[in-house]
């Protein structure tokens, strides 16, 4: 019995370091630079994503109108920019952004299927400035409501900004 419980330790110290992330910094929080619709330009497209079109990968954030009523125009961007603020600069981390939908969720129509939440993990610098936002590619995804986008690092919710979607 001793023998199995020593043996259950050692196997429990040795898998330890596996466990746990390799950043070293910290984290104090993210500022939010700004807010609300904005123009990007897509460098590419990855992936489908749980609604089925895919990942925009963009840089030019230019926001230009802060505000948290949204029109749901196809085509539309919106969401804010932030800079995480932790020690040392330049320190790459995990981030989550997780994006709320209206509660009727959005229904593709090619899978039936019917869309709550977004989740997608990025590799982020502290001291960067970032861009955490949604378009409105096709007219099935223009849901008015209430829309939430919450930025997290391991358990923790650094940044929230919520949205009104209206119909124009």
């Amino acid at each position: 019995m001793k023998n199995r419980i020593l043996i259950a330790l050692m196997l429990f110290i040795i898998a330890l370091p596996f466990t746990t992330t390799s950043f070293a910094g910290e984290v104090f929080g993210i500022e939010i630079l700004d807010y609300g619709i904005y123009t990007a330009e897509t460098t590419k497209r990855v992936g489908e994503g749980i609604t089925g079109k895919g990942l925009h990968l963009s840089k030019s954030f230019h926001f230009i109108q802060r505000t948290t009523k949204i029109p749901a125009t196809l085509n539309l961007r919106f969401g804010l920019s932030y800079i995480i603020k932790g020690r040392p600069a330049g320190e790459t981390l995990e981030l989550k952004q997780v994006t709320l939908f209206p509660i009727s969720g959005l229904k593709n129509p090619k899978t039936q299927k019917v869309l709550h939440i977004s989740e997608r993990v990025f590799s982020k610098a502290i001291g960067e400035k970032y861009g955490a936002g949604y378009k409105f590619d096709e007219q099935w995804e223009a849901v008015p409501g209430i829309w939430v986008i919450q930025l997290w690092h391991g358990d923790r919710k650094l940044a929230e900004k919520t949205f009104n979607v209206y119909i124009p």
